[in-house]
């Protein structure tokens, strides 16, 4: 509350003021909206969807990172947008694989 207090006193300049763009994506199709502050709230910029070959997203796993980036340049370069927030499911973000020998369960401790 008093954060918003203070950028009603003190606003930023406006070059200093980024708009929020978000991407849903998923195996075939990369979902974007751009937002941008205004004095009533947030108001949507731009916004679309664009196709994704098949095979770059498997199930949510990325096979073929160099077709994805170009995906995503296009959009930036298209929207003129530099800056984006990001976030990982959490599934995928502490996901590893472990692989243990087998052993007998008095080999096990714990």
């Amino acid at each position: 509350m008093h954060r918003n207090l203070f950028y009603k006193a003190f606003p930023p300049p406006k070059f200093l003021k980024m708009s929020a763009v978000g991407f849903d994506i998923s195996d075939g199709t990369i979902h974007f909206v751009e937002l941008k502050e205004s004095k009533g709230g947030f108001v949507v910029v731009n916004f679309g969807e664009k196709e994704i070959a098949p095979g770059v997203i498997e199930k949510g796993e990325i096979k073929n990172a160099s077709k994805l980036t170009e995906v995503l340049s296009s959009l930036k370069n298209k929207f003129d947008v530099p800056f984006v927030s990001i976030s990982l499911p959490e599934q995928h973000a502490y996901l590893f694989k472990l692989r243990i020998p087998d052993m007998k369960r008095n080999q096990i401790r714990g």
